[in-house]
């Protein structure tokens, strides 16, 4: 288990590299068999979906760092209890492709590993997402 500290550095960082559209900084600080997932219905949505290992996740977080901008980005609120985190952040997405935009909130759970995300669950509007995209 790594110190609150170490987390709270990763768990920023990760968000920074989001913010700069920067898919190996976000690797970096991924395990390599981190497993992700978009929680939502896939049958009323494509957004959500659940991937295991760093290749898969690459491609994943590819194609969302292409498809939403994020900015404006704040938490919340953070909490972290021994290797586990819940942060709750609102932020403004565009689509740049059709140039929608909305303000939207997302929670995610991170579980820890050796001082890397180990496990990655995101909780986001996904109606809103499937609007944005139509």
């Amino acid at each position: 288990m790594s110190d609150k500290a170490t987390l709270e550095t990763v768990i920023r960082d990760i968000y920074d590299a989001r913010m700069r559209g920067d898919v190996d900084g976000i690797l970096r600080l991924m395990a390599d068999d981190v497993q992700f997932s978009i929680a939502g219905c896939g049958a009323s949505s494509s957004i959500p979906c659940q991937v295991e290992g760093a290749k898969a996740f690459r491609g994943v977080v590819q194609e969302l760092i292409a498809t939403f901008q994020f900015s404006n980005r704040r938490v919340l609120n953070q909490m972290i209890d021994g290797d586990r985190a819940v942060v709750h952040w609102r932020a403004q997405v565009k689509v740049p492709k059709s140039g929608a935009e909305a303000e939207t909130e997302l929670v995610d759970l991170l579980t820890f590993e050796g001082g890397k995300v180990r496990s990655f669950r995101e909780f986001a509007d996904t109606a809103l997402a499937k609007r944005l995209l139509a």
